[in-house]
């Protein structure tokens, strides 16, 4: 005889989560927040779990839920179970992902992991896969020291197992408990290699003047120089973004690195010389055109000027200009006497709330001007 009985279903009141009441040998007895009832069936075979729902108990007697339940668990015992294979819950997966996500590149960046690494697990019984089998799949990474990508590709069977748990087709996410921290090796901080000196800085914007090579790459490095500016903001400067009756350039959310906020630089005489030197050169939107019409120069090109100036990559790259300014306008703040903030907030970095941090780059405007017209002074002398 079972736990259940007439009187036990009719008392079992709603709660404000959901429970189940055990009729023994696989019946349940699911009471929801709703009121509603349901007789379930619930068993392992092989160490995976199978649920199957009866029906709505006020439609089924507990004697007939009990015998569809005996013939639920004589099936089980008597055929064999069905493997529920890797390929078939990564096809669901990725068609649900395709449903759902806005972006085609998002769901194409998220096949990729399976056609490119998690192919290999497609013969295998998803409630099988091992650990083992999952870094086997991602040895690429792990050989490569690529930590960044292992734990892109990582998150990738870790949602679609999650995906699986919520269907009823595994019990347990092992890629939940990979330790990815123990597979590599904490890497050195090595810090973008720059000028330490003003007299280093202004050898630096001589070699650039005197470089050979065409007018708006030499115009870039020094652009960049006296704004301290990401490398990628300085070189897809627009004319749009330039407003010469005030004398700033606005560079939109979308093209700085934090993608939400806008950076403005208020233009001194030493940028504003440099922008009109160009301007001869531009046939398009941009103020730095390449060679190649309506292009901007490469990632490499200010790279490959410091080098072909006599710059090894170890003494100096484009990035660390905003180091160098870091360093020097820090070590000289008892001459020019603007604190850490202001300095900060010449190179668009924040500490604070995004508010907070909107609101101060507004209020610095006049003491990042006075900052960077200093800088210009002290390396353009």
């Amino acid at each position: 005889m079972g736990a259940l009985n007439y009187q036990k279903i009719k008392n079992a009141k709603a709660k404000q989560k959901e429970y189940t009441l055990s009729d023994g040998s696989g019946l349940y007895l699911r009471v929801l927040p709703s009121g509603k009832k349901i007789f379930f069936f619930q068993s392992k075979k092989g160490g995976k779990l199978i649920k199957k729902i009866i029906g709505d108990a006020s439609l089924i007697s507990l004697e007939n839920a009990r015998k569809i339940a005996f013939d639920l668990r004589y099936n089980q015992a008597t055929q064999p179970l069905k493997k529920t294979l890797f390929k078939d819950v990564a096809k669901d997966f990725l068609a649900h992902k395709e449903r759902v996500y806005v972006g085609a590149n998002s769901f194409k960046k998220l096949s990729a992991y399976y056609k490119n690494y998690f192919f290999v697990l497609d013969e295998f019984d998803i409630n099988e896969i091992k650990k083992a089998d999952i870094l086997k799949a991602l040895h690429f990474y792990i050989q490569r020291g690529q930590k960044e990508s292992f734990i892109k590709a990582l998150g990738f069977v870790r949602m679609l197992f999650d995906f699986a748990i919520n269907y009823d087709l595994c019990e347990i996410n092992v890629a939940r408990n990979i330790d990815y921290s123990a597979l590599f090796a904490l890497k050195e901080v090595k810090h973008k290699s720059h000028l330490k000196s003003f007299d280093e800085v202004r050898e630096l914007v001589a070699r650039i003047r005197n470089f050979s090579g065409a007018p708006t790459l030499k115009a870039l490095g020094l652009f960049q120089l006296l704004t301290a500016v990401r490398p990628s903001e300085a070189r897809l400067a627009r004319w749009d973004e330039m407003d010469f009756k005030n004398k700033i350039w606005r560079i939109p959310a979308i093209r700085m690195k934090s993608k939400t906020t806008p950076h403005e630089v208020t233009l001194n005489s030493a940028m504003l010389g440099l922008i009109q030197s160009v301007k001869e050169w531009s046939r398009g939107e941009l103020v730095f055109e390449s060679l190649r019409p309506h292009r901007p120069w490469s990632e490499r090109a200010v790279a490959d000027m410091l080098k072909n100036i006599g710059y090894t990559p170890d003494q100096l790259m484009p990035h660390g200009f905003r180091g160098t300014f870091a360093t020097l306008a820090n070590e000289s703040r008892t001459e020019h006497g603007f604190d850490n903030d202001i300095i900060q907030a010449c190179l668009a970095h924040s500490t604070q709330n995004k508010v907070a941090s909107a609101y101060n780059h507004s209020t610095y405007t006049k003491q990042r001007a006075e900052l960077l017209e200093w800088w210009a002074s002290k390396i353009f002398s």
